[in-house]
């Protein structure tokens, strides 16, 4: 297979080519792969082991506000990893060439990476530190649950804001690695989600629902 710093690889393949378009063992594309699943495992784990058994805050001396920002500090610890590694697959992997459509796909691009960052920075003014990393696990909850905007119109906005930062950052390189890498990253948000969406309804029951501006 030919490597990125060879040559970029022309879009006239096809679908089915699709893969050869990517370097599965490529180690950065292996490691980000590696690192989503765990993050995943951890950001489920554990806040459910502190929702059930106080377990985090038990270990740091019953101290709620230091277990939850030592949480905080596992999850963007553990996220810088997979997003480092992330960042090192879409360079080193292949690229396609779309020639003169190029320009088109760094507008798109550039412009995933925009929304991205900005519906992430929202939702993280919305919700604060604890609010974004599990705080409510904790203790530390809302009066009301946040339904402001980026909330009113989606459910997870950090993690759509992240997935598609990622897309951007795969389309501006011009990386199908990045496009397929995102895609899994996204799948790891929805299971992530599906846990998170049922606790969720335990701190904020829905027919105490509100907007709340915070």
């Amino acid at each position: 297979m030919t490597s990125l710093n060879d040559t970029n690889v022309n879009s006239d393949l096809g679908v089915n080519s699709i893969f050869n378009l990517i370097d599965v063992t490529e180690i950065n594309f292996i490691k980000t792969l590696l690192y989503s699943v765990v993050c995943m495992i951890l950001w489920t784990v554990l806040p459910h082991l502190q929702m059930k058994f106080n377990l985090l805050s038990k270990l740091i001396g019953n101290d709620n506000g230091k277990a939850a920002d030592f949480l905080a500090y596992v999850m963007i610890y553990s996220g810088c990893l997979r997003n480092y590694t992330f960042t090192e697959a879409v360079n080193h992997n292949l690229k396609v060439d779309f020639g003169a459509m190029n320009i088109l796909v760094f507008i798109i691009g550039y412009s995933l990476i925009i929304f991205g960052l900005f519906i992430v920075a929202l939702s993280f003014y919305r919700l604060g530190l604890r609010g974004m990393y599990f705080g409510d696990y904790f203790g530390f909850l809302f009066k009301e649950k946040i339904v402001n905007f980026p909330y009113d119109i989606m459910e997870n906005p950090q993690y759509i804001g992240t997935c598609s930062f990622f897309f951007g950052v795969s389309m501006t390189h011009l990386s199908p690695a990045g496009l397929v890498l995102t895609l899994f990253i996204n799948l790891t948000y929805q299971i992530l989600n599906h846990f998170e969406s049922r606790n969720l309804a335990i701190f904020y029951p829905p027919n105490n629902e509100s907007s709340k501006t915070n």
